[in-house]
């Protein structure tokens, strides 16, 4: 009988300890790569379709890591896709600057042209 419910207490811990490492494990810096997995979750929430989501994501990722082309271009993704032309331009810019590779996936000189126009 006490066999049984310790059994039952060690799952129910086991359980709750899963649960618990699944909600917080993006909060949570154990590797030193929280800004990747950040954009990591920018992107996917690009791909559903979640541009407020990727934004967040976004601005997390390159908070963390200033550096990382990646983070940028999906940042800048989102604020375009919500419409923030201006900040959308300035990320894209800093993409590009960090890996001029990424210019071929935006048009920067249409959005600056749209963006002059609109101030």
């Amino acid at each position: 009988m006490i066999a049984l419910g310790w059994m039952r207490l060690t799952l129910a811990l086991s359980a709750g300890t899963l649960v618990l490492a699944g909600v917080a494990r993006p909060y949570l810096n154990i590797g030193g790569e929280r800004g990747g997995e950040y954009a990591y979750y920018a992107w996917l929430a690009l791909e559903n379709g979640n541009d407020e989501r990727a934004v967040r994501w976004g601005a997390e990722a390159v908070g963390i890591d200033r550096d990382d082309a990646n983070s940028w271009l999906y940042y800048g993704i989102g604020l375009h896709r919500l419409e923030q032309y201006k900040e959308a331009l300035a990320a894209y810019e800093r993409a590009v600057e960090l890996d001029p590779l990424l210019a071929e996936y935006v048009d920067i000189d249409d959005l600056r042209a749209y963006v002059s126009s609109i101030e």
